[in-house]
């Protein structure tokens, strides 16, 4: 089966073959506007595949490392894989916070049914609590959307870094939520014993 080629492919690939070019006439070969290529071109040479040089005001490409272009093709197989992993994981935390809906609902309950006193001091950890499930849920979920919209060939790279640690932050949060949840429970847990 023939590999799939996009205009950046095939722009890497006249460079390669050219040696050294002028952006004008990457353009050109492209049929794309110069703008166009110019940005790709600045892109590249941030991912050290090119490298411009300037003779007078024209800029002219050269691969600045061979081996790097393989890289790149490895990065892309590599950017699917783990994209599909966060999906997994984003779509485990969502099942797993709705899981604890059942859970909150009970404390609720619990929580109508304790004295006055108590229920001052619980009022605060129990909004918060509520807040964190809120929070993390929308959170998960326009993540979950951004991944599945991520497409790996036309995103940068750059891009990608921060939906990985979006659901970093969202790990985190995650714990912190049910490490709350479980001083509630237990504190909920002692009220009942007394």
């Amino acid at each position: 089966m023939e590999e799939i080629k996009t205009a950046v492919d095939t722009f890497i690939n006249i460079v390669k073959n050219e040696k050294r070019i002028s952006i004008d006439e990457a353009a050109k070969q492209l049929n794309l506007p110069v703008a166009i290529v110019h940005e790709w071109a600045v892109f590249l040479e941030e991912a050290k595949i090119f490298q411009i040089d300037y003779k007078f005001s024209t800029p002219y490409l050269t691969i600045s490392d061979p081996n790097r272009i393989k890289h790149l093709k490895k990065s892309k197989e590599d950017m699917e894989k783990e994209r599909d992993i966060l999906l997994i994981k984003a779509q485990a935390t969502i099942k797993d916070i709705k899981a604890k809906r059942e859970f909150l609902l009970w404390l609720k309950k619990e929580y109508l049914d304790l004295r006055p006193r108590k229920k001052k001091r619980l009022a605060k950890p129990l909004a918060i609590i509520l807040d964190q499930k809120t929070l993390l849920e929308e959170q998960t979920f326009k993540l979950l959307v951004d991944l599945k919209q991520f497409e790996v060939n036309k995103e940068k790279y750059r891009h990608f870094v921060r939906l990985r640690e979006r659901f970093k932050k969202i790990e985190s949060q995650t714990k912190a939520f049910e490490n709350n949840l479980q001083k509630i429970a237990s504190y909920m847990g002692n009220l009942h014993a007394h």
